[in-house]
């Protein structure tokens, strides 16, 4: 219900303020708790002047005006709630600070939590979509200077997304390197003197360019790649490909259609449309509500082709097939890491090579697995078939991920 002035005691009071300071409706309302309508309606107009208000120079008349501003700086945006925020300049509490100590008015809401409810209202009208104080899609914070004047920042909660990659080709390394003459990282593509296509350096910018192009800006975007192992430059990987993490920094499609979703889930048109190309593909699995806790528990299918430096047998290297079950111990940086073997098979190749395909804990230090004579390892190849062994290249048939906590 709407206070009004009913006594004489109130209008006295509002008359006070008024032969002391200009103060529009709004200000006036908030102190005393009554209507600004009926403010308006009793205060003469040269006293009530909105835009020389001297608590707020005119800044909660210019709602209007500021919400069409957030909102064509939103649309930009997908998102389905948000929240605001806002900055006052010092003077707005300092002034009110004056009037209240001069009219020993207390225990009243202060500009700030006026203005910011009357901003939320009318930008909940217009929107009509949720304002919500855990996780919004999207925050508004709206700046107010001394000059008066204003800005509008928006920004987007990261997105976690959980996708893998297929990697048909060798020769492309899976993160960006750093160049050593200008400490700045490799151009991440180039068009070869053919001009057939594009050149990648890296898996990491292929999956950050077609990130950008799915969920952020073309031009603006910062995305984060965690990786869930890793792999040669020239090594292959196979069967569903291998896992990562992407955190997308102020995403601005957050929400995609199914049309658009297709391009990753649908397996033939995302391998038609990819490999011919680069030999790479993309596919992106689901959205995460946050990275994960702790290490990412995973398997991998791995085959690795190794060379001897003396000849050998089919019956030398079935003696591998007792690393079954093995767990091999590595101590690395202070750290002793345990990787199980659950899987081994061996395919003799010629006098001095075979292949070797595992089943084992993601993280296994494939070369040293091989070759290491020092005593960082437990176990190698090369120790049990008392050889000296080198790992060629080493290919990841699949990946699995056994626990990934969120």
């Amino acid at each position: 219900m709407i206070k009004s002035l009913n006594t004489d005691k109130s209008a006295e009071f509002i008359d006070k303020i008024l032969d002391a300071f200009i103060i529009c409706p709004m200000c006036i309302s908030r102190q005393i708790e009554i209507n600004e309508f009926v403010v308006n309606h009793r205060s003469p107009s040269k006293k009530n002047n909105k835009k020389n208000c001297y608590i707020c120079h005119g800044l909660l008349s210019k709602i209007s005006y500021m919400v069409l501003s957030i909102n064509s700086k939103i649309k930009k945006f997908d998102f389905k709630n948000w929240l605001i925020g806002i900055k006052l300049p010092t003077y707005m509490y300092d002034n009110e600070d004056v009037v209240r100590s001069k009219f020993k008015i207390r225990g009243k809401k202060n500009i700030k939590t006026d203005f910011l409810e009357r901003l939320r209202n009318a930008i909940g009208i217009l929107l009509k979509k949720p304002l919500v104080f855990k996780k919004p899609d999207i925050v508004i914070n709206l700046e107010i200077y001394d000059d008066d004047s204003f800005e509008v920042f928006v920004k987007s909660r990261p997105m976690f997304v959980l996708g893998r990659y297929v990697k048909r080709i060798s020769g492309l390394d899976q993160k960006n390197k750093i160049c050593e003459k200008n400490n700045q990282i490799q151009n991440h593509v180039q068009y070869n003197s053919d001009s057939v296509g594009k050149i990648y350096h890296s898996i990491e910018q292929i999956i950050k360019e077609k990130l950008a192009v799915m969920y952020s800006d073309k031009k603006e975007h910062q995305i984060d790649i965690f990786w869930i192992g890793g792999e040669d430059k020239d090594s292959l990987v196979l069967g569903k490909g291998r896992p990562f993490i992407a955190e997308i920094c102020n995403p601005k499609k957050r929400y995609r259609s199914e049309t658009d979703k297709e391009f990753c889930t649908d397996k033939n048109y995302a391998y038609k449309k990819n490999f011919r190309k680069k030999g790479v593909c993309i596919f992106i699995d689901k959205i995460l509500d946050a990275l994960p806790k702790g290490k990412i528990h995973f398997v991998n299918k791995i085959r690795i082709y190794v060379q001897c430096n003396e000849p050998i047998s089919q019956i030398d290297i079935n003696k591998l097939k007792i690393l079954k079950e093995k767990e091999i111990v590595t101590d690395y940086k202070s750290n002793r890491i345990i990787k199980k073997i659950y899987s081994i098979r061996t395919k003799y190749l010629d006098t001095n090579k075979f292949v070797l395909t595992i089943i084992s804990d993601g993280g296994l230090f494939i070369k040293q697995f091989i070759g290491d004579n020092s005593s960082s390892m437990n176990t190698s190849v090369s120790e049990m078939l008392g050889r000296t062994c080198t790992c060629l290249k080493f290919d990841i048939l699949d990946i699995d991920i056994v626990q990934m906590l969120t």
